[in-house]
Order: C-alpha cells, then sequence, then structure tokens
C-alpha cells in the first residue's frame, strides 16, 4: 500500500485532522508494511537478526554478507584506495572486469576451494600481478594456443597432446604424429625376441632416399625449403615396423591422418646392417690372412 500520513489539521489547534485512534491506525498500517517487507515474523510481529536474500538483504549479522548473485553493469571506480574491485565493460566490448589494487603488497589473485566446515582447503590458483598463472594441478582444455618466441605478436593454431598409448601431437583438428621418446628400460618391454632372418642390408638398399618440400596441406605449408628424407608407405613396405599408421587414412572429419617413421626401427636396421658388414670383414680377414699364409715362401 502507499504510505499513509497522519493529518495534522489546522495549525495551532490541530482541528480537522486526524483523530488519536484514526492517526495511530495510519501508523500502525505503514509499520506492518514495512515488517512485513523486512521479513517479520511470529505474532506479534518480530523482525529477523538479518534481512534475508530473498528480500534483497545479506543474511549476515557478522559483517561477512551474503548474496544470491552480485552484479556489476558500470564502469570500475574507486580503484585508487587498496582493495578489491568489480566493473563491466573497461573497454567497451562487453567484457566483466576485476581489478586489485595492491598497494605495499605483491598483488594479483587467487581462486581456492575450502570444505564444507572450513577446516581443510584445496591447493590454490594465483595470477599474479606480472602475469603468471599457477595452476597447482592439472588444466584440461580443449587446446592450447601460444605465440612464436616469448615476445611473438601472433598466436598460433590451439595445440593438445592426448595419451593413446603413445603421445599424440594435435595442432587445431589435425593430428601431427607421436612424439617419440625412444623409452627402452626393459621393465616396460614384454614378449623381447631376437630378429632372426632378416637381410638387414638388404633392407637398407631398398629404402628410396628422397628429397622434397613440404606441401601446403592442413597445417603444413611449403616453406621454400628442400628437404631429405624417406616417404613412410614406402619404408613401411620394406619393414612394417619402421612406419605408423596407414597410408592415405583419414579422420572422421575427412582431415589427413598421417603416417610417421618409427625412428628406432629405422636405428636398428642400420645397426643391423652394419653388424652384417662387421661379420663380411671378419671373413675377408680371415681368408685374406689365410691367403698370405699360402703364398709365403717356406721356411728353410
Amino acid at each position: 500500500m502507499s504510505k499513509q500520513t497522519v493529518s495534522l489539521g489546522t495549525a495551532p489547534s490541530g482541528v480537522g485532522g486526524d483523530t488519536p485512534r484514526s492517526a495511530n491506525i495510519k501508523i500502525n498500517g505503514n509499520f506492518d508494511e514495512l515488517y512485513t517487507a523486512l521479513g517479520a515474523t511470529g505474532n506479534p510481529a518480530a523482525l529477523p537478526s538479518a534481512l534475508p536474500l530473498n528480500l534483497g538483504g545479506t543474511a549476515s549479522t557478522s559483517g561477512n554478507p551474503r548474496f544470491n548473485s552480485v552484479g556489476t553493469a558500470a564502469l570500475i571506480t574507486g580503484v585508487g584506495t587498496q582493495g578489491l574491485y568489480m566493473g563491466w565493460n573497461e573497454s567497451g566490448t562487453g567484457e566483466g572486469n576485476f581489478v586489485v589494487n595492491r598497494g605495499a603488497g605483491n598483488g594479483g589473485f587467487t581462486w581456492r576451494s575450502v570444505n564444507s566446515n572450513n577446516t581443510a582447503t584445496g591447493p590454490a590458483m594465483k595470477y599474479s600481478y606480472d602475469g603468471d598463472l599457477t595452476v597447482p594441478r592439472y588444466v584440461t582444455a580443449i587446446g592450447l594456443s601460444g605465440r612464436q618466441g616469448i615476445s611473438g605478436g601472433t598466436v598460433g593454431q590451439p595445440h593438445n597432446f592426448y595419451w593413446s598409448g603413445q603421445v599424440e601431437s594435435w595442432v587445431g583438428t589435425t593430428f601431427i604424429g607421436n612424439i617419440q621418446f625412444q623409452q627402452s628400460d626393459y621393465r616396460i618391454k614384454k614378449n623381447i625376441e631376437d630378429v632372426v632372418g632378416v637381410d638387414f642390408l638388404d633392407r637398407i638398399d631398398k629404402y628410396r632416399i628422397v628429397t622434397y618440400r613440404m606441401n601446403d596441406i592442413a597445417v603444413w605449408f611449403d616453406d621454400g625449403r628442400s628437404r631429405q628424407g624417406l616417404i613412410a608407405h614406402e619404408v613401411q613396405a620394406v619393414n612394417e615396423l619402421a612406419a605408423y599408421g596407414e597410408k592415405d587414412a583419414v579422420m572422421d572429419d575427412g582431415g589427413i591422418k598421417i603416417q610417421q617413421l618409427e625412428v628406432m626401427a629405422l636405428i636398428t636396421d642400420l645397426i643391423g646392417a652394419a653388424k652384417e658388414l662387421h661379420a663380411q670383414v671378419k671373413d675377408l680377414r680371415a681368408e685374406i690372412d689365410e691367403l698370405k699364409a699360402a703364398a709365403a715362401p717356406a721356411a728353410e
């Protein structure tokens, strides 16, 4: 209801004004409306110790107000005084803004969570005044986007790493290949067997060494530089263990799923070929020694 005003009548006697009863009715009506608006309960009505949240209050008597939500729709003001401030649209792009006036301290922000009775706390994520973000555990993201070097001006495509038994490297939606760390500890291996019945020199002879330039496809581009190397599916045709993936494979979205070389397999092919050559050299030396001995004049 609208505010009820007590009529004071004509001064100085109050002739024509409200009677004491009618005046008190208006006063009681005003108080009843205020008490209801402030969340009063009971009979007689009693005000709560703190204004409830659903009535726009803070529900707090300790100086630590609580809110269902806090919003701001204006630029931050008053940041010249030490404290934490929240505003909106500082650069005119519709963004929210958080500002710390650090005073004589280190500044920055921290985020953490506590248990239900505030007897234990989780690790804090920190953002420093200098712009360093410290995350004490894991970052889960679709991808990370970086720039060339520290001061590069252009931010590149998002990239990420994924574990599938090997560490896969991705740029955007393009599979770049597996990161090969060449782990060789016997404890992570089983079914270890010697490679037998293989002509390593024949393998080495069949590998086609080529020069090439990068093609303009997916995230690759022709940078004008010639390179020397091998072709993965050709290597795989010689030694199926020396390349990973399938020729002309594609992903679900139609993008190419590249093949890559298994460098350790190629290295061991070279080691095997070197061992075969070494064996041949030993045999040749033995034959030469026999020939020398046969050609030597008999002792008198």
